[in-house]
């Protein structure tokens, strides 16, 4: 593992920390005229007050509509599974009104694009009124003075309330979307993909933005993101997710210094460093999910198959109390030594997929 891709030094929640929140054997499936698709299966995570967990994956892996069903922002034709338990409530079997009173209030979400989520009509300060009416009566005065301290807490001029969204950057409209989200000050916080249309060095802003609020108001953070940098600059605790499923977790030192299944392995090597003398990726393409496997949904672009891999999904192996991965032959006994392959001169990147 190349230092420049190194966890930083965070603040990270004991083992013993307060869990805020619960997820055991989720499933999350999207019924479509067509068939039925497997976004998310038998996940199981807990979140600890005060800690950044990311959540890192290839496009399509769940890992946003693992988010969505946290908010329960899905489609109608939606079938949930499993328990997701916040504050002894399972989140999944409330009624839309007490959801209704926990999402935005309790649980807050971040989204990608703070241009596609904010009315082009609305004033800053009128975005404020109307997030905080949504859960409480409280009068224009009042509303504004808040709006002023969430403002003033993500750097943003409190001056700018009457402004319109296109009048900010976009370093700006995502802090806006920040102080948003934390203007009831809430306990867990989901970020989805919330740097991901930003230049590296606004990036870098709302990152440290980030870290700081978590420390301020002892947030909980979620932050769902396929970027390995942003994952080693931010999180206490990992999971990487492939095929709808978590295939491994743990603290952000153990994922990255001691990663042990082979798809970990193959989305550490592909990252292109300072270091960096030739390329590596993943062979293949991303299973439809749609149509999952039997077996480890990893195994037809994984080097260590062997064929007990196609007979069902690897039960969780443990290598430390935080540290949990599902595969059958992490050790590479099968052909092949890593979940990458170097290229040769003169090839360019196949069709497989790597993080940024």
């Amino acid at each position: 593992m190349n230092t420049l891709m190194a966890p930083g030094t965070n603040s990270a929640a004991t083992p013993d920390a307060e869990v805020v929140l619960s997820i055991r054997g989720l499933n999350t499936y999207y019924h479509t005229k067509r068939r039925m698709v497997k976004a998310c299966q038998s996940v199981n995570l807990d979140l600890r007050k005060g800690e950044v967990f990311s959540l890192v994956g290839e496009s399509a892996c769940g890992k946003s509509t693992l988010g969505m069903t946290l908010m329960n922002l899905l489609p109608d034709r939606t079938e949930l599974g499993g328990e997701v338990v916040f504050e002894g409530r399972n989140l999944l079997t409330l009624a839309s009104e007490e959801l209704r009173q926990i999402r935005g209030k309790k649980i807050a979400l971040i989204f990608q694009d703070p241009m596609t989520r904010m009315d082009p009509l609305m004033t800053v300060e009128e975005h404020f009124s109307e997030t905080l009416k949504s859960h409480e009566d409280i009068e224009r005065k009042e509303a504004r003075r808040r709006a002023a301290v969430a403002l003033d807490a993500v750097g943003v001029p409190p001056s700018r309330l009457r402004d319109y969204p296109h009048q900010f950057s976009g370093g700006m409209r995502q802090r806006i979307m920040i102080a948003l989200a934390l203007v009831f000050h809430p306990a867990l916080l989901i970020a989805d993909e919330a740097t991901t249309s930003l230049d590296v060095v606004v990036q870098a802003q709302i990152l440290r933005l980030l870290r700081q609020l978590k420390d301020r108001y002892g947030l909980t953070i979620l932050n769902i993101t396929h970027d390995l940098g942003v994952v080693a600059e931010i999180s206490d605790r990992v999971a990487v997710m492939y095929g709808g499923r978590v295939v491994e977790q743990g603290t952000a030192e153990e994922v990255f210094h001691r990663a042990a299944h082979p798809y970990t392995k193959g989305l550490l090597s592909s990252v292109i460093h300072m270091g960096s003398t030739s390329l590596s990726w993943i062979d293949g393409m991303p299973p439809d999910l749609g149509h999952p496997l039997p077996g480890c949904p990893y195994t037809p672009r994984c080097d260590r198959r062997v064929p007990v891999c196609d007979g069902g999904f690897p039960d969780e192996r443990e290598l430390s109390p935080t540290h949990r991965f599902c595969c059958v032959n992490p050790s590479g006994e099968g052909p092949g030594a890593s979940g990458g392959r170097e290229a040769r001169p003169g090839e360019g990147r196949r069709g497989g997929a790597s993080p940024r």
